[in-house]
């Protein structure tokens, strides 16, 4: 029953264990990148509309239309 002073049961239950805790923490890093990724998209179309609004606002500035 025990191999090397090891239960093979106990080690094949911390076997499974480990593949499910790294399947869950692979999970949550692709979920947090993501989100990252969706709220950089977000920054960015951000500044583009504030830049846009910036140069727009100089246009009527310098040449008054």
């Amino acid at each position: 029953m025990f191999v090397d002073g090891k239960n093979p049961l106990f080690t094949l239950l911390l076997r499974i264990l480990s593949t499910f805790q790294q399947q869950k923490f692979v999970f949550l890093v692709r979920q947090l990148k993501s989100k990252v990724l969706m709220y950089a998209d977000f920054i960015f179309c951000a500044k583009l509309i504030y830049l846009k609004g910036i140069a727009l606002s100089l246009n009527f500035y310098i040449y008054g239309q």
